[in-house]
C-alpha cells in the first residue's frame, strides 16, 4: 500500500493464484479499480460495495457487467483496512503483478432502498458520511443503493430510469455540484451503450465514450 490519503490509496501486489488479503489502508476501500501490470491484455476490472464484490464492470469495454464468481470470485471481502481477493486470474494470477486503486465512499449499504424519490431512502439502502440517509432523496429518479463522501466530493449511485426522458434528475447526495460524473448501464452492454463520461471542462452538454 502506497503513501496515499485517508481516503484514496494505491496497492501493488503479486498474485498468488490462491486467496489473498491486502491490508494496511488506513481507510475501508468501497470502490477498487484494478489492473494487471505484467499483461497488456487483460482488462480493467471495477467493482465496489454497492454492486457487490463478483461483478466486474469494465473501464475500457463497453460490455455489461459480468458475474466472476464462477472464475474463482473477484473481491470476496471489502475490508476495514483493505480487501480480501478470490482466485480470478484477472485480478489474482500466480506471479503476476497488479495495481489496485482504492477509494473510500461513504460506507457500504446492506439493502436496496424501495422509497420513491422525494422521500427519505429505505434504511441502510443510502450511506453519507458513514451514516444512513435521513433526508429525503434529490431528482426525479429513485435510487437504488448510494454511498457518498461529502469530504472529498465522491458519490456512487445505481438506479433504473424508469423512463428515459432527458429532463430526469438524479440525486447525489454531495451538497454540491460534480465535476465529472461517469454512468454505465449495467445490464446491456455494445456500442449502444457505452461508458458515457462528462466533465466540467468539456461543458454540460457534451459526453465522451
Amino acid at each position: 500500500v502506497g503513501a496515499g490519503s485517508s481516503m484514496f490509496d494505491i496497492d501493488l501486489y503479486d498474485g498468488t493464484g490462491a486467496a489473498l488479503s491486502r491490508s494496511n489502508f488506513s481507510f475501508s476501500p468501497e470502490f477498487l479499480w484494478f489492473k494487471q501490470r505484467s499483461e497488456s491484455s487483460t482488462s480493467h476490472a471495477l467493482f465496489d460495495v454497492l454492486r457487490g464484490g463478483d461483478n466486474r464492470l469494465q473501464s475500457n469495454e463497453r460490455n455489461a457487467e459480468a458475474d466472476v464468481s464462477s472464475f474463482g470470485g473477484g473481491v470476496t471481502s471489502f475490508d476495514d483496512d483493505g480487501f480480501t481477493l478470490g482466485t480470478w486470474t484477472s485480478i489474482n494470477a500466480d506471479t503476476e503483478n497488479y495495481v489496485a486503486w482504492a477509494w473510500e465512499a461513504g460506507g457500504a449499504p446492506t439493502t436496496n432502498n424501495v422509497a420513491a424519490a422525494g422521500q427519505t431512502p429505505t434504511t441502510g439502502s443510502a450511506k453519507v458520511d458513514g451514516s444512513d440517509m435521513t433526508t429525503a432523496q434529490a431528482g426525479t429518479i429513485q435510487i437504488t443503493r448510494l454511498t457518498a463522501n461529502t469530504q472529498t466530493g465522491f458519490s456512487m449511485i445505481t438506479f433504473e430510469n424508469p423512463s428515459g426522458n432527458n429532463s430526469d434528475t438524479l440525486g447525489h447526495a454531495l451538497g454540491k455540484t460534480p465535476e465529472m460524473i461517469w454512468v454505465k448501464s449495467r445490464d446491456t452492454g455494445g456500442n449502444t451503450n457505452p461508458w458515457q463520461v462528462y466533465h466540467k471542462g468539456i461543458g454540460n452538454n457534451k459526453k465522451l465514450y
